[in-house]
């Protein structure tokens, strides 16, 4: 039975001195954390010196091992013994298996307290460049570097819908507030637009959603809502909303046409031709080339911070939505991300 137990002990020591030396090494050394320790010692001069880390805690353990020999009875000794020896072997046989963090949050929140990563990971040993290679332009990460920003480049979705609807919404959006029309002054909205906008989002059924899910993608719906709310949020996406009498009674009021001409400079141009007549005799048309949020039609800042208060509605107050918006705004100022995550906590 006594040596049943013994041979349990040694297994678990091993178990447990595996999995520390495989997360010493996947997580730790991979990632430039220390931990407590002579194992975070170990990690320390692995990391600052480049010394092997099962070396440097057998070594340190030296000392700690004579003065077990005084204090300590036999078998916890050679317990104690055993796990350092084999706590070594596999922090020298897991030296390979490293795990960078992928979970770019964690990584923020560790970068905010100092941690740093590999300073080559696209030009470097094992890199991007080196894995995936051999021809790489890596000069084009660089040019232009500090003149031009990638980021002034990207589109922001403007509105909670099918793509090729953010054209012809921003179209009539444009008309409608610039006119000042109401929708009884409204009797027919003409879009002209791709082939697949006409066949897709404007066939029988969307005419008549009883969903969001239909209602997202059917053209007279968006453009009757856009209409009737001056605007395109979650909340004219609601099943009260769908049934509300005033925005289905512009759904009949708007014709969607297949137009060639618009189908030849596709993708470039994703134009839409709008015309609305009104009661009055009069017709109002526009031609745009861009939706809203396209970086050649960008959001302005006012229309960022309304589509900000739609989103977050259902989840913040007006006072919290506030603060939100001015810590980003200002986001240079907060002194660390969880100043930001605590004010993006539900109030409702």
């Amino acid at each position: 039975m006594k040596r049943l137990d013994m041979l349990l002990q040694i297994l678990m020591i091993t178990i447990g001195a595996a999995i520390m030396g495989f997360g010493i090494n996947a997580f730790n050394i991979a990632n430039n954390l220390a931990e407590g320790g002579v194992a975070g010692v170990a990690v320390v001069l692995k990391l600052g010196l480049g010394l092997n880390p099962g070396l440097t805690l057998l070594v340190i353990n030296v000392p700690l091992l004579i003065w077990g020999y005084k204090e300590l009875e036999s078998r916890s000794l050679c317990y104690t013994i055993y796990g350092v020896l084999v706590l070594a072997l596999f922090l020298w046989g897991f030296e390979s298996y490293q795990l960078p963090l992928d979970d770019i949050l964690l990584a923020a929140l560790f970068a905010e307290k100092g941690y740093t990563g590999p300073e080559h990971v696209i030009d470097g040993k094992e890199g991007l460049a080196q894995c995936l290679g051999p021809e790489w332009k890596l000069n084009v990460l660089v040019d232009g570097l500090g003149d031009t920003w990638r980021i002034e480049r990207c589109g922001m979705k403007a509105f909670p819908t099918e793509a090729l609807t953010h054209t012809p919404i921003s179209a009539v959006l444009d008309i409608v507030m610039e006119n000042d029309l109401s929708p009884d002054d409204v009797t027919t909205v003409r879009i002209r637009s791709l082939a697949r906008a006409a066949d897709i989002l404007a066939d029988p059924s969307k005419y008549d959603p009883r969903s969001k899910e239909t209602a997202d993608h059917s053209l007279p719906y968006v453009i009757a809502a856009a209409i009737v709310d001056r605007q395109m949020t979650p909340a004219q996406l609601t099943p009260e909303k769908i049934m509300d009498p005033t925005i289905r009674a512009q759904l009949h009021k708007v014709e969607v046409i297949a137009d060639p001409e618009i189908e030849k400079v596709f993708p470039a141009l994703q134009r839409v031709d709008v015309e609305i007549d009104t009661e009055d005799g009069r017709t109002f048309s526009t031609r745009l080339d861009y939706p809203k949020g396209d970086p050649r039609n960008p959001l302005t800042d006012a229309e960022i911070e309304a589509k900000f208060d739609a989103l977050v509605a259902p989840v913040l107050t007006d006072g919290a939505s506030a603060r939100l918006k001015e810590a980003v705004w200002s986001l240079e100022q907060l002194g660390s991300v969880t100043e930001l995550m605590a004010l993006a906590k539900s109030d409702r």
